[in-house]
């Protein structure tokens, strides 16, 4: 009946491929967003009076779509390779061997600065700590592969004593670390 409405009526025609008429509580897909109207019979009690209220009831959510387009992102990207049993493991980069240290955390941390800050409205964010994860390690390993050692040895030569590591670079003002 829409699709005949906005046809019929509005006299606009709808892309096949493009659209996605559903219930409201299954996803559909919006710039790269899951979307959907979330249906939650969850009960919050308290506030003003002691009243029962249903918090999340109706409310639109916006999840990421970790398998869909993060974990495919990571496997475009060489990131990440597949074992023959089926276990998902991070691997070195050989795009950015040649690179300085400094350019390497780099651009990992821009990578995962542009996902994490695009998906920062998702209900599910917490999911993408697997992602950061993923990215670390990877990083580990390229600056490993670089240095022909171990990500342990990467890991103690630039740990900053607080248990984070972070590559020293040096600028006008001083030395300075770039943090993963």
């Amino acid at each position: 009946q829409l699709s005949e409405f906005i046809a019929g009526t509005l006299k606009m025609e709808l892309s096949g491929e493009k659209t996605l008429i559903t219930h409201s509580n299954e996803y559909a897909r919006f710039l790269s967003y899951d979307v959907r109207v979330r249906r939650d019979g969850k009960i919050k009690h308290g506030g003003p009076g002691k009243r029962t209220k249903r918090t999340l009831n109706g409310m639109v959510e916006l999840c990421v779509p970790l398998n869909e387009k993060i974990m495919q992102f990571l496997f475009d990207n060489k990131v990440i390779c597949q074992t023959e049993d089926g276990r998902i493991k991070p691997r070195h980069r050989k795009t950015l061997l040649r690179c300085t240290d400094l350019e390497i955390v780099s651009a990992y941390n821009a990578e995962l600065r542009g996902i994490c800050n695009y998906y920062s409205l998702s209900s599910n964010f917490n999911k993408l700590g697997y992602f950061a994860y993923l990215m670390e390690c990877s990083c580990l390993k390229t600056l490993a592969g670089k240095h022909k050692c171990k990500t342990g040895k990467i890991r103690a030569m630039y740990k900053d004593g607080l248990g984070g590591w972070g590559i020293p670079y040096q600028t006008k003002d001083g030395r300075k670390r770039c943090y993963f």
